[in-house]
């Protein structure tokens, strides 16, 4: 990860930096098994344990949970902002920003983020081609994999907390930048399978 540094620190990572840093974070993200050590194998085991647990009770909960509640249309409005058409626009926002008030964190986070958004884009396609499960589209529907699907993992749920975890870094105080940052991407879960969406954290 780039190191985040004080407000008067100059600029860290440049746009052609990016395919090659994208190629290097992948590489990262899709080894990362083989770096499992003592320090943490408690959190892949966590994880995946969670996952596993999950993915054996996604049915059972799909099929149990009512079509629409007071969360829905929210959390379809909140879908809807976490899309592509409209995320990677919006954080551009934060390059443009610090272009314009010469804030080189500002731009940073731009960069860093759009960087983020390409690493999570590119890892959640591969995933999804891989596991295929389907979309809980309509009650009772099967959520096995291997079915021509493309729900899993979640790239809204991967993508909002990429870049929940760049904007803490970047502006860790005050506190409640942090605090808002990572509320935002729990919204992007709400409508969402629990395995699904704890795969995309």
């Amino acid at each position: 990860e780039n190191r985040a540094e004080p407000e008067a620190h100059g600029t860290r990572l440049h746009w052609q930096d990016i395919p090659k840093n994208v190629l290097h974070d992948e590489k990262a993200i899709f080894t990362s098994p083989f770096r499992i050590n003592r320090e943490n194998a408690k959190w892949w085991a966590l994880l995946g344990g969670g996952t596993a647990t999950l993915i054996a009770v996604d049915q059972k909960i799909s099929n149990n949970l009512p079509q629409t509640t007071a969360l829905t249309t929210p959390s379809r409005w909140a879908s809807r902002v976490g899309a592509d058409y409209f995320i990677f626009p919006a954080w551009a926002t934060f390059y443009f920003v610090g272009k314009a008030g010469d804030n080189p964190r500002a731009r940073d986070t731009g960069r860093i983020g759009i960087e983020a958004l390409i690493d999570a884009e590119i890892a959640v396609n591969v995933l999804k081609t891989a596991t295929q499960r389907p979309r809980p589209e309509i009650k009772g529907e099967s959520v096995g994999f291997f079915k021509g699907g493309d729900a899993f993992p979640s790239g809204h749920s991967t993508k909002s907390w990429a870049l929940a975890r760049v904007l803490a870094r970047e502006y860790p105080h005050p506190r409640i930048i942090p605090i808002l940052a990572y509320s935002a991407a729990s919204a992007e879960v709400a409508d969402m399978r629990p395995s699904k969406a704890i795969r995309g954290l």
